[in-house]
């Protein structure tokens, strides 16, 4: 099939060409890569966004994008990898295809709040209204206000989240400097999926203990919601302890963090779940519930780290080694759950950038 020998030569072409360096130490990929991208693809409303050929290569061009462009960290990348993009398509299936055409492309399923279908966002002035309209939405349940300005770059940062939530065991990795609001975005992505979402407080005391027994309130509040979806919120700055590495890499490759529970609190879930997981038509042996529960528990693990740390002030001695390290460390496991590396633009504004815009 053309377009699928196209993503295969796509990928080893990045594959050779997109190497790791010191400063772009998280371009490494694997066949997991072209598996996610054709993953998005088979999203789409056939009934809303694939009626045509043009269709299909705007699905490719957008999915290839969310796969492998947005983890590139400037502009002679993201060129090279439009200008690869164009030559695949053009090559095998003569689409003359140009890299002027990847721009304003978004899908999502927040169109039709009823289905949900993923589907193409024929404008932006209506996938800012869409968005605002979650957004009063969210500022009338949640005591903590939010207020966003819906311009180019913060549409597609959160249609971007949405996207990944929608997704099986979707992880996001939000890289940027502080107060371009990745958090803001990881909330309103939750609001619209409508999940729940939860990030913890640290305090003077707060350690390993505490924070498995945060892991363990997030997985009981997803067994007695009935396997409702979760998104975990956590920052860089939250990481106190090395320990806290581990057991995020156990949530984000397994679901789970070994040895969590004791007896009495297993058959609890074990009882919450078993109704949900008979609806959903799964085994109902001790396993069988148990995995169902896993791949209910955490949908999307947004975690903020300072993209200064490590590509804007690149050189020697900037930063500091133990957060380069975490970088590495959450690469190595980002890189198999949807995780792209945002460019760091300005999603969020302030109030007081609003009200400049409003004299003007």
């Amino acid at each position: 099939m053309p377009i699928i020998k196209a993503t295969v030569d796509l990928f080893f072409r990045i594959s050779e060409d997109l190497l790791p360096t010191p400063v772009k130490c998280h371009y490494t990929f694997n066949l997991r890569d072209p598996s996610k991208m054709v993953q998005g693809m088979l999203m789409v409303s056939v009934k809303h966004s694939l009626t045509k050929r043009q269709d299909l290569l705007e699905l490719f061009l957008h999915e290839a994008c969310r796969q492998f462009r947005d983890r590139l960290i400037d502009d002679t990348d993201r060129d090279w990898f439009n200008n690869a993009v164009s030559e695949r398509l053009n090559s095998h299936l003569g689409a003359g295809i140009k890299p002027a055409d990847f721009k304003g492309i978004i899908y999502g399923d927040f169109l039709d709040r009823s289905e949900k279908p993923y589907q193409r966002v024929e404008s932006q002035e209506k996938c800012a209204a869409i968005f605002q309209e979650y957004l009063e939405e969210y500022n009338a349940t949640n005591p903590k206000k939010m207020d966003i300005v819906f311009f180019t770059d913060a549409c597609h940062h959160l249609a971007r989240c949405a996207r990944t939530i929608r997704q099986p065991r979707g992880n996001l990795l939000l890289v940027g400097v502080s107060g371009v609001g990745r958090k803001c975005v990881g909330r309103m992505g939750a609001h619209m999926a409508e999940f729940q979402c939860y990030s913890i407080e640290i305090t003077r005391t707060y350690g390993g203990n505490e924070f498995k027994e945060d892991i363990k309130n997030m997985m009981m509040a997803v067994a007695k919601s009935g396997g409702g979806g979760m998104v975990f919120l956590f920052s860089d700055t939250q990481l106190v302890k090395e320990s806290f590495l581990e057991d995020i890499n156990n949530i984000l490759n397994t679901g789970e963090v070994p040895n969590l529970f004791a007896a009495d609190e297993l058959e609890q879930i074990m009882g919450l779940m078993r109704p949900v997981a008979k609806a959903a038509g799964k085994p109902e042996t001790r396993d069988g519930i148990w995995q169902h529960f896993v791949q209910s528990f955490v949908k999307i693990s947004t975690l903020s780290l300072h993209f200064r740390l490590w590509a804007m002030d690149s050189g020697p001695g900037v930063g500091s080694s133990h957060q380069l390290q975490i970088v590495l460390q959450l690469t190595g496991t980002a890189l198999g759950h949807q995780m792209p590396y945002f460019r760091s633009l300005s999603v969020i504004t302030t109030l007081r950038q609003r009200s400049l815009q409003l004299k003007r």
